[in-house]
């Protein structure tokens, strides 16, 4: 299935263009995330893409009013890192996501 742009995201969750939207390079990095780790079994094509919009929007509302450092450095550049108190329960985009899966057939993990 082919990737989510930052535009999937917007058609979602557009209260994320306000007060000076999410940083270019955090948005790379989240839809990087996104769509290496969401596992597309058990959702259908419409709630796969839905998902993964939920799951990047929680990410970014994150980084804006919690301040969550989504980008880290490391020695060999660029690396993603999300905090670990990023819980789904903490956003009601996250909530969204995990309705989402519940409402599915996904079983077992869907984030590594």
């Amino acid at each position: 299935m082919a990737d989510i742009d930052w535009d999937d995201v917007l058609a979602v969750a557009s209260d994320l263009t306000t007060a000076g939207g999410v940083p270019v390079a955090a948005q790379t990095m989240i839809l990087a995330y996104v769509n290496e780790s969401v596992y597309e079994a058990g959702f259908d094509a419409g709630a796969y893409v839905l998902a993964r919009c939920y799951l990047a929007a929680h990410l970014a509302s994150l980084t804006r009013t919690k301040g969550v450092e989504v980008i880290s450095q490391s020695a060999g550049g660029i690396a993603r890192s999300f905090a670990s108190g990023a819980g789904l329960q903490t956003s009601g985009w996250g909530r969204a996501f995990v309705a989402l899966a519940r409402a599915s057939a996904c079983r077992g993990p869907l984030v590594p």
